[in-house]
């Protein structure tokens, strides 16, 4: 295992773990200084403990799955045509569905420097990404990290 991966999968979710348990701690701090109740605070950290899940439950597993591969990680930089049928604004990341010229039909990508506005029009509509593919060394790709989206059609 390479500890650079190690590094670049898990610790970006781990200070994303600790992203979110600061904010839910200073909502905590803020909500009661002026006598808020539990009710009040459930409700302001809800979108936290969401996202905390979604980490634990769908993202780490993946990244100690590609960790513990025994598989050589690739990247590459490259523009993909295909279909945005999923997202998730919240985690920054959306699925590609109907890829053309790639040996998947289903690829996941994460976007960091685009607006949530801007990244809510692609839904249902065929885009150009392009990015940085991680792929196993079965070829297959993994993640696209996106740097830009261009709407087709």
């Amino acid at each position: 295992m390479n500890n650079a991966t190690t590094q670049t999968f898990t610790g970006v979710l781990d200070r994303k773990v600790h992203i979110l348990l600061a904010h839910i701690a200073a909502i905590e701090r803020e909500v009661r200084a002026p006598g808020g109740g539990d009710e009040m605070i459930a409700a302001m950290c809800e979108p936290y403990h969401d996202l905390l899940r979604s980490v634990y439950t769908e993202e780490y597993p993946i990244a100690k799955a590609i960790e513990e591969s025994d598989l050589p990680l690739q990247q590459e930089r490259v523009s993909i045509v295909g279909e945005v049928r999923e997202m998730d604004l919240d985690a920054r990341r959306f699925e590609l569905r109907h890829i053309e010229n790639l040996r998947t039909n289903e690829l996941r990508c994460v976007y960091q420097q685009i607006s949530d506005g801007e990244a809510a029009e692609w839904l249902n509509k065929q885009v150009k990404v392009t990015g940085t593919v991680v792929s196993g060394g079965n070829g297959i790709s993994k993640l696209l990290a996106v740097d830009s989206v261009v709407i087709l059609r």
